[in-house]
């Protein structure tokens, strides 16, 4: 039996696909992926990374008296609440170019028209606490502002992604398919 070079190079190249399939590395996004609001590293960066220690998320879903019952319309408004601690040092040991200034995101899911659409929404930096013994462990704070037109039905269905923009490219705190529940308050 005979095998050209083509047919070894070809066997080569989907053989070392299929193993980076799983890599965590995935292209940088085009215009239109950044118009429809897909959260994207700066620059030219091109990693996708994804790192599930040393983050740690609390979302919490609560029904907020936002005015008088009327017929018709609650006093009520939904209202998602996220916070996100990030230790540096965990990512670090990580990723060791990673620089330690990272600036999170959360992506939401919102139903418009019956079609789920990820919506990005920056978290706010709120200062550091320290953790440990001694209080040798730095941990960055971060935090969202309201964010309202969510839904629990969604919310529990798909919960929501946590990604941090970095000198790396795009770290997420969950692997794919694995999105943080958000709990009800």
């Amino acid at each position: 039996m005979t095998t050209s070079f083509r047919t070894l190079l070809v066997s080569s190249f989907v053989f070392a696909t299929s193993l980076c399939a799983g890599c965590g590395l995935e292209p940088m996004a085009t215009d239109a992926d950044e118009a429809d609001g897909a959260a994207m590293a700066l620059g030219t960066r091109s990693q996708s990374l994804v790192s599930t220690t040393g983050i740690t998320v609390t979302a919490t879903y609560q029904e907020v008296v936002t005015g008088t019952p009327t017929y018709g319309d609650p006093a009520t408004s939904p209202m998602l609440r996220v916070h996100v601690e990030v230790s540096d040092a965990a990512l670090r040991a990580a990723y060791p170019s990673f620089d330690g200034l990272e600036r999170v995101f959360v992506r939401v899911p919102k139903v418009k028209s019956g079609v789920v659409t990820w919506e990005s929404q920056p978290l706010r930096y709120s200062g550091q606490s320290r953790r440990g013994y001694y209080g040798e462990i730095v941990i960055d704070l971060h935090d969202s502002d309201s964010i309202w037109g969510v839904d629990w039905p969604t919310l529990s269905r798909h919960g929501i992604a946590i990604g941090l923009d970095t000198n790396l490219g795009v770290i997420w705190a969950q692997e794919d398919g694995h999105n943080f529940a958000v709990t009800r308050r």
